[in-house]
């Protein structure tokens, strides 16, 4: 074989190398530009690449792929990065949520500590403190006042002169114990009595003869009529008018109910307020 031959061919293995070493380090060039941006790559056959690595978090994870796979590795990293954000999202721990309580007997209050101190008027040893509409008729309760009180025959619990339950004769605060003292309470049932407006009076005898009375309210669009007698004479005081002879209510004095009316309690309120009024009585809707 001549030199001229060799020579080329020679020259043609050279040019071969050259080529295949120009695609691996374009090769490279290109895996690099995927890892950080392609200049740390292509210097990053030496150390130039950990450089680049140190660029970003991402980087670190580029080093572990020399073809550039490993710097798209990299790109997932940043991605992670953002993720680290998603730790803003602990301000949610501040939805603790709000000890909110619910009223315990709808808008109604603590009835026991809205009777604190109240005082009945002219030596009255007993007041209505709570009146409870339901099913037609009223739960009613008593509350001492001054002294004890007892109850017993012939005592009856009236809303209006004919409708008469005598089933106070038998209240009890205690076993044993018939006398009502001082802020005790006690309550019995009465049917027939309407929110809209009425009275209640508790007195010592059948309300046809002028019998003694020891309580007395009235609310509403109520009027209190006259009592005809059982012995055929004039007409006797009606429930209102004997309460206020006695100085225990005033005189078309009304507690007020509201119109229309929704509510389903009255209560006395506490220290200071003269229940011979209806403004010593507020109402509510209990639940």
């Amino acid at each position: 074989m001549s030199s001229t031959v060799r020579c080329f061919l020679a020259l043609g293995i050279c040019v071969m190398s050259a080529a295949a070493c120009g695609d691996d380090v374009a090769r490279l060039g290109s895996g690099g530009s995927s890892g950080t941006g392609g200049q740390g790559a292509s210097a990053g056959i030496g150390g130039a690449r950990a450089q680049g690595g140190n660029s970003g978090t991402g980087g670190t994870a580029g080093s572990g792929g020399a073809a550039g796979t490993g710097g798209t590795a990299g790109t997932g990293g940043s991605a992670g990065s953002g993720g680290s954000a998603g730790t803003g999202g602990s301000p949610g721990a501040l939805d603790g949520g709000v000890d909110a309580t619910t009223p315990p007997n709808g808008d109604c209050p603590n009835f026991a500590e809205a009777a604190q101190g109240v005082t009945a008027q002219n030596t009255q040893a007993i007041i209505i403190s709570r009146v409870v509409f339901a099913a037609g008729g009223a739960t009613v309760t008593f509350r001492g006042t001054g002294g004890a009180f007892n109850f017993g025959p012939p005592m009856l619990l009236c809303a209006g002169p004919d409708n008469c339950i005598d089933g106070v004769q038998d209240l009890d605060q205690s076993e044993g114990d018939d006398a009502l003292l001082v802020g005790e309470e006690v309550s019995i049932d009465i049917p027939n009595v309407s929110p809209a407006g009425g009275e209640l009076a508790l007195i010592n005898d059948d309300p046809t003869i002028d019998s003694l009375l020891f309580v007395y309210i009235a609310w509403g669009t109520f009027v209190s009529l006259p009592i005809n007698s059982t012995d055929g004479g004039p007409p006797l005081s009606s429930l209102e008018e004997r309460a206020f002879i006695k100085g225990f209510w005033t005189e078309d004095e009304r507690i007020d109910v509201g119109d229309p009316v929704t509510i389903n309690t009255i209560y006395v309120l506490g220290a200071g307020s003269d229940t011979a009024f209806g403004d010593a009585f507020a109402v509510c809707t209990g639940s």
